[in-house]
């Protein structure tokens, strides 16, 4: 997994309630609806498990957060966790800044490991979205490798208008398997030297081999848009052409920003109802402090 130079923006707002206060319940808006704004929200579900964790009752506080929706929904490219993530480090910075002390605790109380298990209780891909930059995961992506060294290739992603439920995807891609007597991959400790070894070398011909999705083909044969979309994308000079998750967004990885930007104007202009976002991989950390 990577991370990649794309995200939404959010804005919070905590403090304490008073006892004379009125009682409001957590406030979340956004530019975009197609965003929960209550319940189901992974946000709220993330503040709710990390208050729940240091032992702050969540009557005792107002939160507000208002989200920009840039990242697309329901697009395989992990905004929902990004933005549970980006919440997790709000409050993980609040409460070393003051919120601990503010109710008397043990700043210690809550550490880096705590954290990442509120991460996964929150969502399978949070823990990533959390330490953020290129890994090799396993497991449901709690089980990640240390930092890998990669180049910072331009991006070039489209989502298309199809819509991919995943569980759906799944169970297409289980039937596949049934079809074709599918075989399991080899053991997950040889694959991470390769691909290592691949990306510290910073040749895409090393790269190139490696990437590959199940779902790809699970979703082309059952969703022609897909299909095409890859083979338009596969025509503009990128030097690899793949999917993300369970789809249905896809991706091209270019050698120079020119050339990415070259396949934006053509494939843009040929596919307007595709959203079209030019970016690149990222892997910049941020370390937790406290």
């Amino acid at each position: 997994m990577t991370t990649i130079g794309l995200s939404d923006r959010l804005r919070f707002c905590l403090f304490l309630r008073g006892a004379q206060d009125e009682k409001r319940a957590w406030q979340m808006n956004s530019d975009s609806t197609e965003i929960p704004l209550e319940g189901d929200n992974l946000c709220f579900k993330a503040a709710e498990l990390f208050f729940e964790a240091v032992g702050i009752e969540q009557e005792m506080l107002h939160l507000e957060i208002h989200l920009d929706k840039i990242i697309p929904v329901a697009a395989g490219l992990g905004g929902g966790s990004a933005d549970a993530a980006a919440t997790l480090l709000f409050l993980w910075s609040a409460w070393h800044a003051g919120l601990a002390s503010s109710f008397g605790l043990d700043k210690k109380r809550i550490d880096k490991e705590t954290l990442l298990q509120i991460a996964l209780r929150s969502g399978a891909d949070v823990p990533f979205c959390i330490e953020g930059g290129t890994r090799f995961c396993q497991g449901v992506g709690e089980i990640m490798s240390p930092p890998l060294i990669a180049p910072s290739w331009p991006v070039l992603i489209a989502k298309p208008v199809a819509q991919v439920r995943t569980v759906w995807a799944f169970k297409q891609l289980d039937q596949m398997r049934e079809d074709k007597a599918y075989s399991a991959p080899g053991e997950p400790a040889a694959s991470f030297n390769i691909w290592r070894d691949a990306l510290r070398s910073g040749d895409p011909a090393a790269l190139i081999p490696l990437i590959s999705n199940d779902f790809e083909d699970v979703l082309s044969s059952q969703i022609p848009q897909i299909a095409e979309l890859l083979d338009a994308m596969r025509q503009r000079n990128a030097f690899t052409v793949s999917m993300t998750g369970t789809g249905p967004t896809c991706f091209s990885l270019f050698l120079s920003e020119k050339e990415r930007d070259r396949a934006f104007q053509s494939l843009s202009a040929a596919m307007p109802e595709v959203r079209w976002f030019k970016t690149a991989l990222s892997s910049f950390l941020d370390p937790l402090e406290g």
